[in-house]
């Protein structure tokens, strides 16, 4: 298996944050499969949300994000602050299964 650079991981990840290719197309291009990918761009997300610490101001300052950007950021935010809603949902619907068997 093939050791990717940085460098390499960082153009896989922006290609496709910069929708100028689908993550298929991506992971094919270098040579992995999907799932690493989505490892990649899970830790460059974690990498950029520990090095800039973002401070929200209104949302019209802010730069114009694709609704795929802001739903992975969201939901980063969301697991760093340790809010899960979709965790808490399907914990919440295993505990009431478990509680009527």
């Amino acid at each position: 298996m093939k050791k990717h650079s940085a460098m390499e991981k960082c153009r896989a990840v922006l290609s496709v944050w910069a929708e100028k290719r689908k993550p298929a197309e991506a992971a094919k291009e270098v040579g992995i499969g999907s799932g690493l990918l989505s490892q990649w761009q899970e830790l460059a997300m974690d990498g950029m949300l520990s090095a800039l610490e973002p401070k929200w101001r209104e949302e019209s300052s802010c730069p114009t994000l694709s609704t795929k950007m802001k739903k992975l950021l969201e939901r980063k935010l969301a697991e760093k602050e340790g809010r899960c809603p979709r965790l808490a949902k399907r914990l919440a619907g295993l505990t009431a299964g478990a509680q009527e068997g």
